[in-house]
């Protein structure tokens, strides 16, 4: 039987559908016109699956947990095909902003006695593996900013 959680499910869908770039490890640019296209292809694709979840969602069956990791391989998609450090920091912040409402989540299951807490420790762990990442970014100087 599936219990569904409202609250956090709320603002994890919000923040889910205003993303718009992501995730930590800076990339290199597209060195050519096939990678490019391939970046290219896989966020068409990435932004399609993440619709169909919202869509679910709109009718109660989407699992929030698989929704969040789509959206989440759809910002990492656009941090790698980011071409400055601006659209890389803005990410990076939009990750760390997923992975709060995620450890919420978790911890609001958990409060209840229905989650594990393996589950809550790997979305606190995944927190703060974000927030570090965006620390360094933080601390590098800013000479590609366009």
């Amino acid at each position: 039987m599936m219990t569904k959680f409202k609250l956090p499910a709320v603002g994890l869908l919000l923040l889910l559908t205003s993303l718009s770039f992501g995730f930590a490890i800076q990339p290199d640019p597209p060195a050519d016109e096939n990678l490019l296209k391939l970046q290219e292809e896989r966020i068409s694709v990435l932004t399609a699956l993440q619709n169909n979840f919202l869509e679910l969602e709109k009718r109660g069956l989407a699992d929030l947990d698989r929704m969040s990791k789509v959206t989440l391989r759809l910002e990492k998609a656009k941090y790698e095909a980011a071409t400055n450090n601006d659209q890389r920091r803005e990410a990076l912040k939009k990750i760390v902003q997923v992975n709060e409402l995620l450890v919420k989540r978790q911890e609001f299951i958990h409060e209840r006695g229905v989650g594990s807490s393996t589950d809550y420790l790997n979305a606190q762990a995944d927190l703060l593996d974000a927030r570090i990442e965006l620390e360094k970014f933080n601390q590098k100087p800013d000479e590609n900013s366009k």
